[in-house]
């Protein structure tokens, strides 16, 4: 497999493993894949890829807004709710964190200049 095909190989499991993780309640965690899946479609200079990224973030990002806007009217009313949407600040904090990553994705991948950055990876070498 030539080393460009492997890569958006690599991007597109980073993106099932971004969704596996967000599904399962580990946005954090999701926001770190999805950044690298990011990295790796710059890498590339794939414009395709980095709307790809940009268009998960930003579904994630809006699930997030609903999630922090129940969390808020949970903390402030008697609405029996699960502890963990109860945590607004924690969920407001991430919410943020995808709006950045919309936001990088979509400079990254609007922006010729950016995409035809020279290849910043680092190779193994074995002794």
């Amino acid at each position: 497999m030539e080393q460009t095909e492997d890569l958006t190989a690599r991007c597109m499991e980073l993106l099932i493993i971004n969704r596996a993780l967000f599904d399962e309640g580990y946005p954090e965690a999701a926001y770190h894949a999805l950044e690298a899946a990011l990295y790796c479609a710059e890498s590339q200079g794939d414009s395709n890829l980095m709307h790809m990224v940009e268009t998960v973030a930003a579904e994630e990002f809006r699930r997030l807004k609903r999630v922090t806007h129940i969390a808020a009217v949970a903390s402030s009313s008697n609405v029996s709710v699960p502890v963990s949407l109860t945590e607004s600040g924690r969920w407001a904090n991430v919410e943020n964190l995808y709006g950045i990553a919309v936001r990088q994705a979509s400079l990254k991948a609007s922006n010729p200049a950016l995409r035809a950055a020279p290849s910043r990876h680092l190779k193994l070498v074995e002794h």
